[in-house]
């Protein structure tokens, strides 16, 4: 199966933005039409990408995971300097 989350995020500082997912079996974040993450295999592991991103300005945000076999689970987290 796979499952697409969109919707809108809003940066608080202007800056270099780090987001984080973690899942299984591939993953995808695109941001503002910026493919910011894109893993085509499996691995438990995490996988990072950097954006930067204006304060105050609202982002389309695509979250897109596909479970090939076994156990699902999908995360995804962010930080900045500030």
């Amino acid at each position: 199966f796979s499952v697409r989350w969109t919707g809108q995020i809003e940066a608080k500082y202007s800056e270099a933005y780090t987001f984080t997912m973690a899942g299984d079996d591939r993953i995808r974040l695109v941001i503002d039409g910026r493919t910011v993450i894109d893993r085509g295999f499996y691995s438990p592991n995490e996988i990072s990408g950097t954006i930067t991103l204006e304060a105050g300005r609202r982002y389309d945000i695509e979250v897109s995971v596909a479970e090939d076999f076994g156990g699902a689970g999908a995360r995804l987290w962010w930080q900045s300097p500030s």
